[in-house]
């Protein structure tokens, strides 16, 4: 199965993308075109932020009150606002969201390039965090991170180059599962701004971002990689610029 990007489809206008991400959410599906960049490419993700938001507060401050409740602790950002405004911004909405972007939805295509350079992030990944638990002394850690970078950097060019554009049969059949299996690992993963003493009630707070997720994965799916980065930057600044400002 080739995808399709000389064919484009149309964007919606207004609120028509959410009963379009609707339809999508009940049929989920490698699309054969993407809307074309533009205004109304951009219009499209600003809908989609604006439901973001729209779910997203009322489900936060319903869980501040199963929090308060349970006597769950709630996340404490000090640690990235300590920084100042700046900071906090640059890395939360901007270099966080890329690397959360690349790792559960740069492969969200199908493309098999991009599932062979997403395999080679999280082997860089492993590597670092094998390398920071085992490897004792500085120097010798930083070496091994730098060696461990540069060859999963190699091998996920090599991977890319022999790969090609082409989305694998298996891929294409079990999209929907892996389209919803994303969100909630996106979801997931951010149970460990709790803590993890009671994990099971720790599943409603993570709603919003599996929530997040699978429109993440629409806006990456139907425009490109530009739209799902996009769409979690904003998102992340406003609600970090919300909580920044005492909101």
């Amino acid at each position: 199965m080739d995808e399709v990007t000389t064919s484009r489809a149309v964007a919606r206008p207004g609120p028509g993308v959410w009963a379009e991400w609707l339809r999508y959410v009940r049929a989920p599906h490698l699309p054969t075109a993407r809307v074309r960049f533009g205004w109304a490419a951009v219009g499209e993700i600003g809908w989609l932020l604006l439901l973001d938001v729209v779910v997203a507060l009322p489900l936060a401050s319903g869980l501040g009150w199963l929090a308060e409740r349970t006597g769950l602790k709630t996340p404490d950002f000090a640690v990235l606002t300590k920084q100042g405004p700046i900071v906090t911004l640059l890395v939360g909405a901007l270099l966080l969201p890329i690397f959360e972007e690349i790792l559960f939805r740069g492969w969200l295509d199908g493309r098999r390039r991009h599932l062979a350079m997403v395999a080679a992030l999280i082997g860089l990944v492993v590597s670092v965090a094998a390398g920071t638990r085992l490897l004792p002394g500085p120097r010798l850690l930083i070496g091994a991170i730098a060696g461990a970078t540069a060859q999963w950097v190699l091998l996920g060019w090599w991977l890319a180059r022999r790969a090609g554009p082409i989305v694998p049969g298996w891929f294409a059949g079990r999209f929907a599962w892996l389209y919803f299996g994303s969100a909630l690992l996106f979801g997931l993963a951010h149970m460990s701004n709790y803590p993890l003493g009671r994990p099971w009630l720790l599943l409603p707070f993570v709603l919003p971002q599996a929530f997040a997720g699978l429109l993440f994965g629409f806006a990456r799916v139907r425009h490109g990689m530009w739209a799902n980065i996009a769409l979690h930057s904003t998102s992340n600044a406003l609600f970090l610029g919300l909580s920044m400002s005492g909101f």
